[in-house]
């Protein structure tokens, strides 16, 4: 009797790897889960981005009408204290730096003044500043800046000038389309406010300088704002700029987060893939069948 026929069940034999199980229907869901999530995070990372975007887009926007390099002498450095001046509010102090250069065989001695956090620079030094050629008093001094300076330089909200805190009612939210007076922005829009309050006994009803990509505030709402003491009709809201960031960090983080999850689900579709295409792929199978094969040492054989 041969050892090599089948007893049983069939008339294959030999080692055969039991197919593995196809995961068509996993990974269609996750490629399907995939893509929806990837869709319902888009909202969240546009203006996300667009806001984050905005204050670099605008800084360097602003620095374009500093066309001029000059080389320029530093002639004096003073620290704003407040022990040595009241001018300032105490958390606005820093360094203020005079130069003096020559523009067009003129001589001119100009302040770059934006209370600057470091001592950047020294008296003597040797510099090369940027001027406006249309206002050559009009300076920036590319090396003397930090992030928290830049907000400020783009936003105007120099310490010495903006330097007393007041109280002030809103009395108006206006939505403004800013392509109406820069056609770069196209149809982008903000929210102003304007703001009522008193100064030295008199009263002032000024707008916001700025435009917020969110709606901050209602009419009637109380805020804290900074004004200029030579020019009080002129003010910011420093705890709306503040804001303005923190939303724009917490929907990128939303949207980095939401991300992540499609990314994944694409990920481990793909890899699935893979991983079952190279099964097939190494899969073994050994088929036999006993009508084909007889061992010449049966004894039964016909």
């Amino acid at each position: 009797m041969s050892y090599y026929m089948d007893n049983g069940g069939g008339n294959d034999f030999g080692p055969e790897n039991t197919p593995q199980k196809k995961n068509t229907a996993l990974i269609i869901v996750l490629i399907i889960f995939g893509c929806l999530s990837l869709f319902c995070c888009l909202p969240f990372i546009g203006p996300a981005l667009e806001i984050v975007t905005s204050f670099k887009t605008d800084f360097i926007d602003e620095l374009k009408k500093y066309d001029t390099p000059v080389e320029a002498d530093v002639i004096d450095v003073f620290r704003i204290t407040e022990v040595n001046s009241q001018k300032l509010a105490p958390e606005e102090k820093g360094f203020f730096f005079t130069y003096e250069y020559e523009y067009n065989g003129q001589k001119y001695q100009s302040s770059f003044t934006h209370g600057l956090d470091k001592h950047y620079r020294y008296t003597g030094d040797k510099v090369q500043l940027l001027i406006n050629s249309d206002v050559p008093t009009d300076i920036y001094d590319p090396e003397c800046f930090t992030s928290p300076d830049h907000a400020n330089y783009i936003l105007g909200h120099e310490p010495e000038y903006f330097n007393v805190s007041v109280d002030a009612a809103v009395v108006d939210v206006r939505e403004v389309r800013q392509g109406d007076w820069d056609e770069r922005k196209g149809d982008d829009s903000g929210f102003g406010i304007t703001c009522q309050y008193e100064y030295n006994g008199r009263s002032y009803q000024s707008d916001s300088p700025e435009l917020f990509k969110a709606k901050f505030y209602n009419i009637g709402d109380k805020v804290d704002i900074k004004i200029k003491s030579s020019s009080p009709n002129e003010f910011y809201a420093p705890d709306t700029i503040k804001a303005t960031h923190k939303i724009a960090s917490v929907m990128l983080a939303i949207g980095i987060v939401v991300l992540l999850v499609p990314a994944i689900a694409i990920i481990a579709a793909i890899l699935l893939v893979l991983r079952s295409a190279r099964g097939k792929k190494d899969q073994v199978k050994y088929h036999y069948d006993s009508q084909d094969y007889y061992d010449q040492n049966d004894d039964y054989r016909g």
